[in-house]
């Protein structure tokens, strides 16, 4: 999520200028009201995501129960807060379940709209995670709308460096 590093850059002018003031002037109580002040807005952004992926965690979990779909379903939607890129062998694997199995709950995500397939092809089929990755990508793109960057990454960008990760 934002880091001090981005905090600091979204407010670039201010903290050029608080450390000039330490470094001119002995001024250390500006630069640490500056510092506090991101601080505290990092925590608060970091707040609203763990709230947001907290609440779509839940929905996501009702849906599937909606479904009555098995118990792997749900160990498949958990694999994916931790990789939102999969292929059905990595689910495989990480499940400790049959290629054949792991294709089905695959396929069960993807009729539920939690998972997208990116690749367009029969074989070798990378999933994403879309409504969880949305959420990052919805904040990059505001970050970079509040620096003044008119850059947006787009999601197939990251496909193959995310889905050839499998180190875990």
């Amino acid at each position: 999520m934002a880091s001090r590093a981005l905090a600091a850059l979204r407010h670039r002018l201010d903290y050029y200028d608080a450390l000039m003031a330490v470094r001119h002037e002995g001024d250390w109580e500006s630069w640490l009201t500056f510092f506090v002040r991101g601080v505290a807005e990092t925590a608060e952004e970091a707040s609203i995501n763990a709230r947001a992926i907290v609440a779509l965690r839940e929905e996501q979990r009702r849906r599937i129960l909606e479904q009555r779909a098995p118990p792997n379903a749900l160990r498949l939607l958990d694999l994916l807060y931790r990789r939102p890129m999969v292929d059905v062998n990595l689910v495989s694997r990480e499940l400790e379940v049959t290629f054949a199995t792991a294709n089905k709950l695959v396929e069960q995500l993807e009729r539920l709209e939690i998972i997208v397939e990116t690749t367009g092809r029969k074989r070798d089929r990378i999933f994403r995670f879309e409504p969880y990755l949305r959420l990052f990508e919805q904040e990059e793109r505001e970050r970079s709308a509040d620096s003044g960057e008119l850059q947006e990454t787009a999601p197939s960008d990251r496909r193959s460096e995310l889905a050839s990760d499998d180190s875990g």
